[in-house]
């Protein structure tokens, strides 16, 4: 008997001819005939392709509209030139929707929706127009044309896209090993996790969405490298957020799958043996900005055993060395709390834990120039840190030209304007200091003699001439020229890049202009300004200290308070 089909079984086949779905073989015939079509575009008469794709972009939309995808940017650019502007409008909405399709389509799609009268999103468009900018500017920057941006700039600019895995995506499959550096850098952001960790003017940019990381390391997943094999195994063995790590083990997979040629390490979880020395990681490395008297405060958190941290609080004195120093352990679990009340009063910048270390070396050596006692807590503080670098470099000198401000006529002459910085602003002379000068100036101005306002005016000049020169002899030169070079990376750290070029002109000028010509330094004369005008209203009063020490612990505290 023959077998009768059920109403479960029943026209497979019949519900595909409802749905005026297509055969396997059906659907490749139309493909077939897509392509041939897209190939007589390019022909002496296109008319008659174009009113072909129209009929199939009614029938078989979407059909077409995965056909023309697959054919690549710019293939799919280059076949869109024939399309006229009243053409295709609804494939055309279909692709300026696309958000898998890269900019420049999506982009051309909108334009010639445009031209045909059709009303589209200016807003999108601009944000296209935007995307595609910024993909040029970092493509440039990748063939070695640093003068198109510096890569923080990039990178910043990047975190403003809603989709920046687009960009990095197109950055890596055009560029290809070239990419590597850029991709890299971005991976070594910390992934931001709270909306207050987003970078602002008053936080360091070190942080970055998830969404950036996360593109880059699908992106290193197609290069054929061995370095983004290992990078990529560093994150999944190391990184703290679970979604980056296992978005770098994808990533892993897919470029040892695409490249089994290559001598690719394989991803294996690490088993440490109970007895293994403990890990002492550093978590945070921190510094607050120099005031007028040469303070700055550090902070250091470093993992311990069980569960433990080890919080280092040090005051240091530029001209004395390491004040005082103070550690205490923490747990893990509280190391948030103890950093609000670190960074609740004062601006602070992440370090890299070597320059940090750096940092601090070059304030104990000046304890044994000034013979000044270490603090007890100073070697525990130190203990287990990694070597700092020798020499010694300022890390400014790493993200901004030395010659290039050094030899810029006008970043000088406008150096005055940092005193209007909040960091600086508190930034003179002690009155004390200022007495002798402010004596002569008064002497010119109740002198016996009337004498006429240009001779004044000479007078009063030589007398601020002298007090440039006298106050800043060799000695506080190399001092201020140290304290700016540290400003200057406080400054780029907090996305001031032009405050900090100004704040490297003033130390490279203090190096440059030696004896007489000192007097000449601009900033150097309104900080001598700024300190008898200071003095003047003060009198013998000191200004107090502008940084202020978080209330953490009582022995930590500033010399006179």
């Amino acid at each position: 008997m023959p077998n009768t089909p059920t109403r479960d079984s029943y026209r497979k086949s019949d519900r595909k001819k409802d749905k005026g779905e297509k055969g396997p073989e059906e659907k490749r015939a139309l493909e077939e005939r897509m392509d041939c079509l897209f190939r007589d575009l390019g022909g002496d008469s296109p008319s008659g392709a174009l009113d072909q794709l129209e009929a199939l972009a009614i029938s078989h939309g979407g059909l077409l509209a995965r056909r023309l995808k697959r054919l690549g940017t710019e293939a799919l650019m280059g076949l869109m030139e024939s399309w006229g502007p009243r053409s295709l409008k609804g494939l055309l909405r279909e692709l300026s929707r696309d958000v898998e399709l890269e900019a420049p389509v999506r982009v051309k799609a909108l334009e010639l929706l445009a031209e045909g009268g059709e009303t589209i999103d200016r807003e999108q468009l601009e944000l296209l127009h935007r995307e595609e900018l910024l993909f040029r500017q970092i493509g440039l920057w990748l063939e070695g044309r640093p003068d198109e941006g510096h890569p923080q700039e990039l990178i910043a600019s990047l975190e403003t896209l809603p989709l920046p895995a687009h960009v990095i995506g197109r950055l890596a499959r055009r560029y290809k090993e070239k990419a590597f550096p850029f991709l890299e850098a971005l991976v070594h952001f910390k992934p931001i996790r709270k909306e207050e960790e987003a970078p602002s003017p008053g936080r360091p940019f070190q942080w970055m969405g998830e969404e950036v990381i996360k593109g880059a390391l699908a992106a290193l997943g197609g290069l054929a490298l061995p370095e983004a094999a290992q990078l990529l195994e560093e994150v999944a063995r190391s990184a703290e957020n679970k979604t980056c790590q296992k978005e770098a083990k994808k990533s892993l997979y897919r470029l040892r799958s695409l490249h089994p040629e290559l001598d690719l390490p394989s991803f294996a979880r690490e088993v440490r043996s109970p007895l293994a020395s403990p890990e002492f990681k550093v978590l945070k490395a921190m510094a607050s900005p120099i005031d007028g008297a040469g303070l700055r405060l550090f902070f250091l958190a470093k993992s311990q055993p069980m569960g433990k941290v080890k919080n280092v609080f040090l005051l240091g004195d530029d001209r004395q060395g390491i004040l005082s120093c103070q550690v205490f352990e923490t747990p893990k679990k509280s190391l948030s709390e103890v950093l609000e009340k670190v960074v609740a009063k004062d601006r602070w910048v992440e370090l890299d834990p070597a320059y940090w270390r750096a940092l601090v070396e070059e304030l104990h050596q000046q304890n044994s120039r000034s013979h000044l006692p270490v603090p007890e807590g100073y070697p525990v503080a130190v203990a287990d840190l990694e070597e700092y670098p020798s020499p010694f470099t300022p890390m400014i000198y790493r993200e901004l030209d030395k010659e290039a401000i050094r030899h810029s006529p006008y970043l000088l002459s406008r150096a005055p304007r940092l005193f209007d910085l909040e960091e600086l602003v508190g930034w003179s002379f002690p009155p004390n200091r200022m007495k002798k000068y402010l004596e002569d100036l008064r002497q010119v101005e109740r002198g016996m003699i009337i004498i006429s306002d240009v001779l004044k005016k000479e007078r009063e000049e030589e007398i601020y001439g002298r007090a440039v020169l006298e106050l800043f002899d060799a000695e506080a030169r190399a001092t201020y020229r140290r304290r700016m070079e540290e400003m200057a990376y406080f400054l780029w750290c907090t996305q001031r890049k032009e405050e900090a070029e100004l704040a490297l002109a003033v130390a490279l000028g203090l190096e440059d202009l030696e004896g007489e010509r000192i007097k000449e330094h601009p900033w150097a004369r309104e900080m001598v300004h700024r300190s008898l005008d200071r003095a003047q209203k003060e009198g013998k009063r000191e200004a107090a200290p502008l940084i202020v020490v978080p209330e953490i612990s009582p022995l930590i505290k500033p010399p006179g308070r």
